[in-house]
Protein backbone atom coordinates (compact mmCIF):
# COMPACT_ATOMS: atom_id res chain seq x y z
CA UNK A 1 0.00 0.00 0.00
CA UNK A 2 2.98 2.29 1.11
CA UNK A 3 4.30 1.38 -2.73
CA UNK A 4 1.14 2.70 -4.17
CA UNK A 5 0.96 5.50 -2.35
CA UNK A 6 4.50 6.63 -3.59
CA UNK A 7 3.39 5.79 -6.96
CA UNK A 8 1.01 8.41 -7.13
CA UNK A 9 -1.84 6.21 -6.68
CA UNK A 10 -5.25 7.76 -6.25
CA UNK A 11 -5.58 6.29 -2.61
CA UNK A 12 -2.37 7.72 -1.80
CA UNK A 13 -3.76 10.37 0.36
CA UNK A 14 -6.39 8.31 2.58
CA UNK A 15 -3.52 6.03 2.85
CA UNK A 16 -1.63 8.83 5.06
CA UNK A 17 -4.77 10.10 6.57
CA UNK A 18 -5.47 6.47 8.10
CA UNK A 19 -2.28 7.05 10.41
CA UNK A 20 -1.01 3.03 8.80
CA UNK A 21 1.54 4.74 7.14
CA UNK A 22 3.25 6.11 9.93
CA UNK A 23 2.80 2.40 12.05
CA UNK A 24 4.48 1.13 8.74
CA UNK A 25 7.53 3.87 8.90
CA UNK A 26 8.03 2.89 12.41
CA UNK A 27 7.88 -1.09 12.35
CA UNK A 28 9.98 -1.17 9.53
CA UNK A 29 12.23 1.93 9.62
CA UNK A 30 12.95 2.09 13.48
CA UNK A 31 12.52 -1.30 15.07
CA UNK A 32 15.25 -4.13 14.26
CA UNK A 33 14.33 -7.49 13.26
CA UNK A 34 14.49 -8.46 17.19
CA UNK A 35 12.00 -6.32 18.60
CA UNK A 36 9.87 -7.04 15.11
CA UNK A 37 9.76 -10.78 16.00
CA UNK A 38 8.84 -9.67 19.45
CA UNK A 39 6.19 -7.72 18.07
CA UNK A 40 5.07 -10.66 16.04
CA UNK A 41 5.19 -13.02 18.62
CA UNK A 42 3.45 -11.06 21.52
CA UNK A 43 0.54 -10.00 19.22
CA UNK A 44 -0.89 -13.66 19.31
CA UNK A 45 -0.16 -14.42 22.91
CA UNK A 46 -1.78 -11.31 23.84
CA UNK A 47 -4.79 -12.81 21.98
CA UNK A 48 -4.54 -15.89 23.65
CA UNK A 49 -4.41 -14.26 27.11
CA UNK A 50 -7.47 -12.69 26.34
CA UNK A 51 -9.57 -15.48 25.18
CA UNK A 52 -8.63 -17.80 27.62
CA UNK A 53 -8.93 -14.80 30.14
CA UNK A 54 -12.68 -14.33 28.84
CA UNK A 55 -13.22 -18.27 28.93
CA UNK A 56 -12.41 -18.39 32.59
CA UNK A 57 -14.41 -15.82 33.82
CA UNK A 58 -17.44 -17.76 31.37
CA UNK A 59 -16.47 -20.99 33.36
CA UNK A 60 -17.05 -18.57 37.14
CA UNK A 61 -19.98 -17.70 36.13
CA UNK A 62 -21.07 -21.05 35.27
CA UNK A 63 -19.96 -22.13 38.08
CA UNK A 64 -21.38 -19.42 40.28
CA UNK A 65 -24.56 -20.42 38.19
CA UNK A 66 -24.59 -23.88 38.74
CA UNK A 67 -23.66 -23.84 42.91
CA UNK A 68 -27.08 -21.57 42.89
CA UNK A 69 -28.96 -24.25 41.35
CA UNK A 70 -27.43 -26.83 43.98
CA UNK A 71 -28.40 -24.98 46.74
CA UNK A 72 -31.88 -24.70 45.30
CA UNK A 73 -31.64 -28.09 44.59
CA UNK A 74 -30.96 -28.55 48.40
CA UNK A 75 -33.49 -25.85 49.20
CA UNK A 76 -37.02 -27.72 47.52
CA UNK A 77 -35.25 -30.97 49.28
CA UNK A 78 -35.80 -29.43 52.52
CA UNK A 79 -39.42 -27.79 51.71
CA UNK A 80 -40.90 -30.74 50.56
CA UNK A 81 -39.55 -33.08 53.51
CA UNK A 82 -41.42 -29.98 55.51
CA UNK A 83 -44.52 -30.55 53.53
CA UNK A 84 -44.57 -34.44 54.01
CA UNK A 85 -44.27 -33.88 57.54
CA UNK A 86 -46.91 -30.88 57.43
CA UNK A 87 -49.08 -33.50 55.24
CA UNK A 88 -49.16 -36.65 57.59
CA UNK A 89 -49.74 -34.36 60.47
CA UNK A 90 -52.77 -33.12 58.96
CA UNK A 91 -53.59 -36.01 57.40
CA UNK A 92 -54.09 -37.97 60.80
CA UNK A 93 -56.18 -34.79 62.04
CA UNK A 94 -59.10 -35.45 58.33
CA UNK A 95 -58.76 -39.05 58.72
CA UNK A 96 -59.65 -39.20 62.61
CA UNK A 97 -62.63 -37.04 61.77
CA UNK A 98 -63.71 -39.99 59.38
CA UNK A 99 -62.65 -42.44 62.00
CA UNK A 100 -65.09 -40.36 64.59
CA UNK A 101 -68.07 -41.20 62.54
CA UNK A 102 -67.06 -44.68 62.39
CA UNK A 103 -66.62 -45.20 65.57
CA UNK A 104 -70.10 -43.19 66.06
CA UNK A 105 -71.68 -45.12 64.63
CA UNK A 106 -69.93 -48.47 65.83
CA UNK A 107 -71.14 -47.56 69.23
CA UNK A 108 -74.67 -46.67 68.06
CA UNK A 109 -74.47 -50.14 66.69
CA UNK A 110 -73.63 -51.97 70.07
CA UNK A 111 -76.39 -49.95 71.99
CA UNK A 112 -79.01 -50.97 69.13
CA UNK A 113 -77.84 -54.60 69.63
CA UNK A 114 -77.78 -54.54 73.31
CA UNK A 115 -81.49 -53.08 73.50
CA UNK A 116 -82.73 -55.24 70.50
CA UNK A 117 -81.21 -58.82 71.66
CA UNK A 118 -83.03 -58.36 75.54
CA UNK A 119 -85.41 -61.16 76.26
CA UNK A 120 -88.15 -58.81 76.72
CA UNK A 121 -87.78 -57.84 73.11
CA UNK A 122 -87.49 -61.42 71.87
CA UNK A 123 -90.49 -61.94 69.71
CA UNK A 124 -89.25 -58.58 67.68
CA UNK A 125 -86.76 -60.27 66.42
CA UNK A 126 -89.21 -62.18 64.62
CA UNK A 127 -90.17 -58.99 62.68
CA UNK A 128 -86.79 -58.73 60.41
CA UNK A 129 -88.16 -55.88 58.52
CA UNK A 130 -89.21 -53.60 61.60
CA UNK A 131 -85.15 -54.87 62.92
CA UNK A 132 -83.87 -53.48 59.80
CA UNK A 133 -85.86 -49.95 60.01
CA UNK A 134 -84.68 -49.85 63.11
CA UNK A 135 -81.45 -50.55 62.71
CA UNK A 136 -81.62 -48.05 59.62
CA UNK A 137 -82.80 -45.48 61.72
CA UNK A 138 -80.70 -45.84 64.99
CA UNK A 139 -77.59 -46.95 63.74
CA UNK A 140 -76.81 -45.61 60.00
CA UNK A 141 -78.32 -42.55 60.08
CA UNK A 142 -76.74 -40.18 58.36
CA UNK A 143 -73.42 -42.06 58.45
CA UNK A 144 -73.02 -42.14 54.75
CA UNK A 145 -73.56 -38.34 54.14
CA UNK A 146 -71.23 -37.61 57.14
CA UNK A 147 -68.87 -39.76 55.84
CA UNK A 148 -69.16 -37.87 52.32
CA UNK A 149 -68.99 -34.43 53.74
CA UNK A 150 -65.50 -35.52 56.03
CA UNK A 151 -64.03 -37.28 52.50
CA UNK A 152 -65.13 -34.36 50.64
CA UNK A 153 -63.31 -31.72 53.04
CA UNK A 154 -60.36 -34.20 52.89
CA UNK A 155 -60.02 -34.23 48.99
CA UNK A 156 -60.92 -30.24 48.45
CA UNK A 157 -57.84 -29.95 51.64
CA UNK A 158 -55.17 -32.24 49.40
CA UNK A 159 -56.14 -30.24 46.41
CA UNK A 160 -55.65 -27.20 47.72
CA UNK A 161 -52.21 -28.08 49.84
CA UNK A 162 -51.03 -29.51 47.07
CA UNK A 163 -51.91 -26.73 44.36
CA UNK A 164 -50.12 -24.10 47.36
CA UNK A 165 -46.86 -26.69 47.35
CA UNK A 166 -46.32 -27.00 43.36
CA UNK A 167 -47.09 -23.11 43.03
CA UNK A 168 -44.38 -22.31 45.12
CA UNK A 169 -41.69 -24.81 43.83
CA UNK A 170 -42.64 -23.93 40.52
CA UNK A 171 -42.34 -19.87 41.49
CA UNK A 172 -39.11 -20.63 43.29
CA UNK A 173 -37.70 -22.48 39.91
CA UNK A 174 -39.01 -19.80 37.70
CA UNK A 175 -37.40 -17.31 39.72
CA UNK A 176 -33.97 -19.19 40.20
CA UNK A 177 -34.09 -19.88 36.01
CA UNK A 178 -33.91 -16.44 35.09
CA UNK A 179 -31.82 -14.80 38.10
CA UNK A 180 -29.19 -15.14 35.89
CA UNK A 181 -30.17 -14.28 32.69
CA UNK A 182 -28.87 -10.70 32.50
CA UNK A 183 -26.27 -10.93 34.47
CA UNK A 184 -23.43 -13.07 32.26
CA UNK A 185 -20.44 -11.47 30.99
CA UNK A 186 -20.96 -12.46 27.11
CA UNK A 187 -23.24 -15.06 25.97
CA UNK A 188 -22.68 -18.54 28.31
CA UNK A 189 -23.80 -20.84 25.32
CA UNK A 190 -27.02 -22.00 23.88
CA UNK A 191 -26.73 -25.31 24.58
CA UNK A 192 -25.03 -24.71 28.18
CA UNK A 193 -28.35 -22.53 29.26
CA UNK A 194 -31.01 -25.08 27.22
CA UNK A 195 -29.45 -28.27 29.65
CA UNK A 196 -30.02 -25.86 32.57
CA UNK A 197 -33.34 -24.47 31.67
CA UNK A 198 -34.11 -28.36 30.82
CA UNK A 199 -32.73 -29.99 34.57
CA UNK A 200 -34.92 -27.05 36.15
CA UNK A 201 -37.84 -28.30 34.07
CA UNK A 202 -37.71 -31.74 35.16
CA UNK A 203 -37.09 -30.75 38.80
CA UNK A 204 -40.62 -29.38 38.59
CA UNK A 205 -41.69 -32.08 37.15
CA UNK A 206 -39.80 -34.10 39.59
CA UNK A 207 -41.51 -32.03 42.92
CA UNK A 208 -45.00 -31.97 41.27
CA UNK A 209 -44.74 -36.06 41.16
CA UNK A 210 -43.47 -36.35 44.65
CA UNK A 211 -46.40 -33.77 45.78
CA UNK A 212 -48.86 -35.97 44.24
CA UNK A 213 -47.93 -39.24 45.64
Amino acid sequence: AKSVGANGHPDADRWQASNFAALEDYVLETLDARARLLLKLQNPLGVADRLIAGYEQVIRNRQDVLQGDFRTLDTIDENLGAYQDDMRRDFAYHRNSVDNVLYAMAERGDKFFDDTLRITRVFDLMNSSKIQAAFDREVIADTSREIEQEVSSLIDWLVDKDYRQWRAIMDYLNQRAAEHADQIVGQVGSEFEFNRQNLLASVGREAHKIVNT
